[in-house]
């Protein structure tokens, strides 16, 4: 017995220590999560007359407790509501997304080195982000900063840039493995 007792000790410690999160760790109960679709990188604009007419009740949280979640993490807003903490008609925020790619394909795959693309993902182009807010929260802000003295800084002699390419009008095979992605 004492044996049995010491075993199950071990294997729920092996296991315990070995639990995978799930991903759906941001996602607080208590709040409401309004979901958006997300197709291309960019700069994106949500005024009072879209969360409104969405559905999305606006009376009863201050525009300081607004967040926008996307890809599992908190997008940081720039929020132009007049500086009144009160989201009205004509307010709006703007934030920058991106659209899918391989990020989370890497997490079903055996090898996440090997995938095929991770610039483009497997299952989808579109990637959901969600408009929620909560009380006693404080939403990630850009801080807007008004720095006339350029002379203090100083100039690089170059720029880095990359350049990415998509190439998805057609697949290849390949060499085929026995298994699907190799080993």
């Amino acid at each position: 017995m004492k044996t049995l007792l010491t075993t199950l000790l071990l294997l729920t410690i092996i296991f315990t220590h070995k639990a995978q999160t799930y991903g759906n760790e941001w996602i607080n109960n208590n709040q409401s999560y309004y979901a958006f679709p997300i197709a291309q990188d960019g700069i994106y604009k949500i005024d009072y007359a879209t969360l409104q007419a969405s559905g999305v009740p606006l009376t009863g949280y201050f525009s300081s407790r607004i967040q926008i979640i996307g890809r599992e993490e908190e997008i940081p807003l720039m929020m132009i509501d007049g500086g009144d903490n009160s989201f009205d008609p004509g307010d709006y925020f703007l934030f920058i997304a991106k659209g899918n790619d391989g990020w989370l394909d890497k997490t079903i795959v055996p090898n996440p080195t090997k995938l095929a693309n991770p610039g483009y993902s497997l299952i989808s182009d579109t990637v959901f982000y969600y408009y929620t807010w909560g009380s006693g929260i404080q939403g990630k802000r850009f801080s807007l900063t008004n720095d006339p003295n350029y002379n203090s800084y100083v100039p690089v002699n170059f720029v880095e840039k990359t350049i990415y390419s998509k190439y998805s009008a057609a697949y290849a095979d390949g060499y085929k493995y026995d298994q699907a992605l190799g080993s």
